[in-house]
């Protein structure tokens, strides 16, 4: 087994694992939305409201890195067309 064949792997389980991620995240940003919106008389749940969308968009800020990164990995090891 080659350095390739192991970044090749590496590099399916973390695509594979990208959508759901992401899905998980846009519903985060969106719940974290819908509850700064709708709390704003209450501000434990404003409160609530802000830090889920925070977090929510560095989740998202981070998830799209890594991708970037294995994208950059796939060009420089030539495993561009990897599954296909």
């Amino acid at each position: 087994m080659t350095l390739a064949d192991i970044i090749a792997i590496v590099i399916g389980i973390v695509e594979s694992t990208f959508a759901i991620l992401l899905a998980f995240i846009v519903l985060a940003v969106l719940i974290g939305g819908a509850l700064l919106i709708w709390g704003a008389g209450d501000t434990q749940r404003s409160a609530t409201g802000k830090r889920m969308l925070f977090w929510g968009l560095v989740a998202l800020v981070g998830v799209v890195a890594l991708w970037s990164i294995v994208q950059i990995i796939q060009i420089t090891f030539g495993l561009d067309n990897f599954g296909a």
